[in-house]
């Protein structure tokens, strides 16, 4: 859904009414699958707020997490490591969440490996939060509030494709024309 609303916003100049009728597609394209989706006010202004994003349509198109959803996030963690013990449950949650904020750039989700190890360890359970777990805890705290992802962005004509089996593996790379990875990141 966002390829093709990233598809739409390269195809208007900024007019008035252009982005509020590329907003009505989105929204109809998530009303169309069940999902709620609302728009408000998206003619004349240089940001919009929705779906716990901020997309901004300035000369290039970014988006970031709203300001109220990573100041939510940050409290969030700060009350985690004021605690001693925690659950992997209560740990698991948090992970979502930085998940879903650090998707916008993929190169920082792997910063919380002993994370994971930690809540995989001690489902179930309260224990001593591990230090490795303190650090990098910390370290989603000092970037929170630099993410952010540019959406006009020029695509990249190298194309990967990967499978795995219990017996082996598979990864295959090849160049193709913009047209057809625009066509193929309007679905998925």
């Amino acid at each position: 859904v966002l390829g093709v609303y990233v598809d739409n916003v390269h195809s208007f100049g900024g007019k008035q009414g252009e982005a509020a009728e590329c907003m009505d597609r989105v929204a109809h394209r998530f009303s169309e699958l069940g999902i709620p989706f609302t728009v408000d006010h998206t003619d004349g202004q240089p940001t919009v707020d929705t779906l716990g994003l901020t997309f901004s349509f300035g000369s290039r198109v970014t988006v970031w997490a709203k300001q109220s959803r990573a100041w939510r996030l940050w409290g969030a963690t700060r009350a985690l490591l004021r605690r001693r013990r925690i659950s992997g449950d209560i740990l698991r949650v948090w992970l979502g969440h930085v998940n879903f904020h650090f998707m916008r750039s993929r190169p920082l989700l792997p910063i919380r490996s002993a994370c994971y190890k930690f809540s995989s360890s001690h489902l179930g359970h309260r224990f001593p939060m591990w230090p490795s777990v303190r650090k990098e805890m910390k370290l989603v705290l000092s970037l929170l509030f630099t993410v952010e992802r540019d959406l006009s962005s020029e695509i990249c004509p190298e194309v990967h494709v990967g499978d795995s089996s219990d017996r082996g593996y598979s990864l295959m790379c090849c160049n193709a024309p913009t047209s057809h990875i625009r066509s193929e990141m309007k679905y998925q």
